[in-house]
């Protein structure tokens, strides 16, 4: 992945499965049901990245999420957001 600051090609520090448990409590369970109270569905294939961009030093997270029917999830979302309107 390339870093949004300047660009450059990052470094993965630290790679994490959604449901392995946080070392300190971090509220990820309200997160959890958050999410599934926007979007209307739940997947457990999250992975959090800790990264860093070597040129910057800047450190960012991402949020990796694998999508099985890319299609079913955006019929999903789109009726939620008319749903909300």
């Amino acid at each position: 992945m390339n870093c949004p600051m300047c660009g450059s090609r990052t470094r993965v520090l630290d790679s994490r499965h959604f449901d392995t448990p946080p070392k300190r409590s971090s509220g990820i369970d309200r997160y959890k049901a958050e999410v599934a109270k926007r979007v209307g569905w739940y997947t457990s294939d999250w992975v959090y990245r800790r990264r860093v961009c070597p040129s910057c030093k800047k450190e960012f997270k991402t949020t990796e999420l694998i999508i099985e029917d890319l299609d079913q999830m955006c019929l999903i979302i789109n009726k939620k957001m008319n749903d909300n309107d």
